[in-house]
Parts: structure tokens; C-alpha cells; sequence
């Protein structure tokens, strides 16, 4: 005679399913909390970096220094000149100006840039900043 109903076998298959279906909701909440987490640090460090290279821009002489939980440095970075890339752009200036930026004193082109590093905790992010550029004549820097 049959009866109705699952067997033991049969609810012990449902209870398995169930456990793994739980299991994935559950490392993908974790997964989800872990990368807001992530993503509001980096908000943070972002935020704070912008008012920093504000600083840095009015007060060239900072280099280094914290602002509550948060810590920043600022360094001078060069590269020696790339030709094709210099004639590039010479041949995209139509106005007779250069700037300074990119000059070294004794008149080599090089690639000049600063770059701020903001720190909190274990992260941390890095901005790349130009130098200021003067406006000069090419008659000017001769």
C-alpha cells in the first residue's frame, strides 16, 4: 500500500538545496558589504585627497603632511624628453606660445609632473598633478 508524502531521502535533497541557496545569498551580501566598504574608503581618501591638492596648489612649499586620519605627500617627478611626442605637439601649436612647464633650467625639454599620495589606514591613492605653467614667447626662453 502506498501512503503520500516525501520520503527521507527526498526532504534531506530539498534541505540541501535550500542550504546551499542560503550559503550563495549569504557570500554574495558579504561580497556586497565588502566592496561598499571598499568603495566608500576610496570616496573618503578621494574627497580628501581633492581638498589636499587644493592646499598644495595655494602653498607650493607643503610637501608632506595630515589632516585628522588622513596623511599626504607631495613629490616632484621627471622623465627625460620623448622627440616624436615633443614634435607632436609643437606641431599642434598654432599661437607662437610655449609654456615653461616642461623646461628644466638649462633649456632640455623634459616631462615634469607632481604627484600627491593620500594615506588612511592601509589604502591609499595617488593624483597626478602638472606643474604651474608660465606663459612665455619662444623669443622669450632664447
Amino acid at each position: 500500500m502506498k501512503t503520500k508524502g516525501f520520503t527521507m531521502i527526498e526532504t534531506l535533497i530539498a534541505v540541501l538545496i535550500l542550504a546551499l541557496v542560503v550559503t550563495a545569498s549569504l557570500t554574495l551580501v558579504t561580497l556586497a558589504e565588502k566592496t561598499l566598504a571598499g568603495v566608500r574608503e576610496r570616496e573618503y581618501l578621494m574627497s580628501g585627497a581633492s581638498a589636499i591638492q587644493l592646499e598644495t596648489v595655494s602653498n607650493p612649499l607643503a610637501v608632506f603632511g595630515a589632516s585628522g586620519d588622513i596623511e599626504w605627500s607631495v613629490e616632484e617627478k621627471t622623465v627625460p624628453p620623448d622627440i616624436e611626442s615633443d614634435m607632436a605637439a609643437a606641431a599642434l601649436n598654432f599661437s607662437g606660445e610655449e609654456t615653461v612647464r616642461g623646461f628644466d633650467a638649462t633649456g632640455n625639454r623634459t616631462r615634469k609632473w607632481k604627484e600627491l599620495t593620500v594615506k588612511r589606514n592601509d589604502k591609499s591613492i595617488v593624483f597626478f598633478m602638472p606643474p604651474p605653467a608660465d606663459k612665455t614667447t619662444s623669443a622669450d626662453r632664447q
